[in-house]
């Protein structure tokens, strides 16, 4: 094989995976937009007013009582700090 043969096959490699990473880059572009999500990759799905509110509403209750557990592990800590000297 001389050296046109081996850059004809070179080029004719590198066209194939051109094309098989652009084919690739099609379909994950598709299935993107077939299925809205957020930054965090999370399915975004639509939500009345009424089921919106309650889920920000459950959010905000699991948030307060996760601050309300650490302020007692807190607490208990500082006591035990406090009870020791």
């Amino acid at each position: 094989m001389n050296g046109y043969g081996l850059a004809a096959v070179v080029v004719a490699c590198v066209t194939v995976l051109v094309v098989v990473l652009l084919w690739a880059m099609v379909r994950v572009g598709q299935a993107a937009q077939q299925r809205p999500v957020d930054g965090a990759g999370m399915e975004l799905v639509e939500l009345s007013p009424d089921e919106e509110f309650q889920a920000i509403q459950a959010h905000n209750r699991a948030g307060r009582e996760e601050l309300r557990r650490q302020i007692a592990e807190a607490a208990e800590r500082s006591r035990r700090r406090q009870g020791g000297e």
